[in-house]
Formats: structure tokens, sequence, C-alpha cells
């Protein structure tokens, strides 16, 4: 198989709950039934708190977004998926994700456009 006829796939949501990051984390992992979603402090600075699971090949980043309280941002991308970011293959699944956790969790979630910034919504 023919590297230009694989692709990879990322989704990036933006969901309303009225909620701590890790009652958010534990409905995203029942929702994909996965386990061993953590939550824990950044690595960087300034250290807020980021959950992160790895799950049949996603990895899944949950965060506390910067602009508004009991706004977080959701981001899966497919693993090991640098050539293909690189080469414009991947595919945006955030508008299914959206509803996906929509109908799952009861969230309000929003898909956000991959070129604007985390807080301009797709629409």
């Amino acid at each position: 198989m023919s590297d230009q006829q694989v692709f990879g796939a990322y989704a990036f949501v933006q969901i309303r709950f009225n909620g701590s990051l890790l009652a958010l984390a534990q409905k995203v992992s029942a929702a994909f039934n996965i386990s061993g979603f953590n939550v824990e402090p950044s690595e960087y600075p300034p250290y807020n708190e980021i959950g992160s699971a790895e799950a049949l090949g996603w990895e899944l980043s949950l965060k506390a977004a910067e602009q508004s309280a009991g706004s977080f941002e959701l981001r899966l991308e497919t693993e090991h998926a640098v050539q293909e970011s690189f080469h414009g293959q991947m595919h945006d699944l955030s508008p299914w994700l959206a509803r996906f956790l929509g109908m799952m969790c009861d969230l309000d979630v929003t898909p956000v456009a991959p070129h604007l910034p985390p807080s301009t919504p797709r629409g």
C-alpha cells in the first residue's frame, strides 16, 4: 500500500459543561467505553490540568478552554499520523464527534474549524 493511500483523522470540539474537568473526563470515557482517562497537571507551564487517553490508535486530549468558564476543548487524533498530517491526509471528524458526544452524553458540543482559534466555532 502506498503512503499516499493512507489517511489519518482528527476531531476538535468545544464542550459546554457545568462541572469539573474530571467529571467531564469520566462522561467522555464512559461514552467511548474506555478506561484510563487520566486527569493530571500538564508537564508544561502553566501546569493546568489536562485529561488524556490513548485507545485503539487514537490520542485524546481534554482541557478547560482559557476563554470562558464552563467551556472545554476535546481533541482526538490518530496516533503516529505525522506523515498524514504533513501531507494533508487527515479526515476531519469534528462534526461527527460533536453529534456523538451530544447524543451519548447529553452535552452541548460544537465542532471547531481547525484553522480558526479554539473559541471560534464552525458555522
